[in-house]
């Protein structure tokens, strides 16, 4: 196992798209209010695009292709769980090449981004694929089990790394 070292936002490739919206409850709309509401969902997942893991590659010595994820509230979460599934396109069809699950958060306040930055898979050689990412998760907020749905990264990236 790794010792990982986090991973400068400025520098992942997150991606506001796969904004996954928690709706917790509903709101009336007044005429003229539409224009304060914000595009940004109040509970979502974001995932970067699949890339070749610079910490890897400089201090292993490895290449590895990752994905990253980034899970965001702005009301507190209790047994948080991330999934993230690693993709690579193929002739017939799409394969998974392995799904990955957070630990399990117990208690997150409102606001506070959790950062899941586990999932990679080693490169086997040195032939061009298309990785994708695919995130999803689970909460309890306001004592109700919120389910995000799927989000796939933005860009289907061809990298040097066969799996």
């Amino acid at each position: 196992m790794f010792n990982l070292q986090r991973v400068n936002p400025s520098r992942a490739a997150f991606t506001p798209f796969i904004a996954v919206s928690l709706v917790l409850g509903s709101s009336v709309l007044l005429p003229g209010e539409a224009s304060a509401i914000s595009h940004t969902p109040p509970c979502r997942i974001d995932i970067s695009d699949a890339h070749i893991s610079t910490y890897l590659r400089e201090v292993k010595e490895v290449n590895a292709v990752k994905i990253n994820a980034v899970s965001i509230c702005d009301k507190a979460q209790k047994d948080v769980t991330i999934y993230v599934e690693i993709h690579k396109t193929g002739w017939l069809s799409d394969h998974l090449v392995e799904t990955f699950k957070s630990k399990e958060y117990s208690l997150i306040p409102p606001g506070k981004a959790i950062n899941f930055e586990e999932a990679f898979v080693f490169c086997r050689n040195d032939r061009v694929t298309k990785y994708y990412g695919i995130v999803y998760g689970k909460a309890l907020v306001e004592g109700k089990l919120v389910y995000a749905p799927r989000g796939r990264s933005k860009n289907i990236l061809p990298l040097k790394c066969g799996t």
